[in-house]
């Protein structure tokens, strides 16, 4: 996995080197979106990381899902041609998010992910965005995922750093202590 993104970041900085600077937010979200689509449609990731299926088709299919959702970005066609290529298509997820992370650093944007263990209500989540951005600057983008493995409570992350408030771990650092 570590050398998975490894690469990742080399595709991603590329493409970061290759984009006009009034391109990045649109390169960002065209390739965020085909990423997303790739990881919730099993049968796309599957027809990319099969062997018997040509180059040609596997890039087809790549450009026929990006021309429906982001005509307007001309550098993604090029890097998923050159992930075909290169038999690295399975990693469009792991070099968005690199892309991501470069294109937050370059406008010098926090990105915030908070997951929680049941849906928040659209006033929650507006009052935690409003939280985050009062204290980290106007440039956070805040995302948010239901994960209800955490039975209950959030989980935090913002870059490197996780705040986990979630039942699960508190249940398991107990644990930990009695059985210690």
């Amino acid at each position: 996995m570590a050398q998975v993104k490894t690469v990742a970041r080399k595709y991603a900085k590329g493409l970061y080197e290759a984009c006009a600077p009034e391109e990045l937010l649109q390169v960002r979200d065209a390739l965020s979106a085909l990423a997303k689509i790739v990881a919730d449609h099993p049968s796309v990731l599957a027809a990319i990381k099969n062997p018997a299926i040509s180059e040609a088709d596997k890039t087809a299919v790549l450009l026929a899902i990006l021309e429906k959702q982001s005509p307007a970005a001309k550098l993604v066609p090029n890097l998923m041609r050159v992930l075909v290529e290169n038999k690295r298509a399975a990693a469009i997820a792991e070099v968005a998010s690199s892309f991501e992370e470069i294109v937050a650093r370059h406008f010098k944007m926090s990105q915030i992910h908070i997951s929680s263990a049941r849906p928040m209500e659209s006033e929650e989540r507006s009052g935690y965005e409003n939280q985050l951005r009062q204290q980290l600057g106007a440039q956070t983008e805040v995302s948010f995922s239901v994960d209800p493995e955490l039975l209950g409570g959030m989980q935090v992350k913002a870059g490197d750093t996780l705040i986990d408030g979630s039942v699960r771990t508190s249940l398991q650092q107990l644990r930990t202590a009695l059985l210690g």
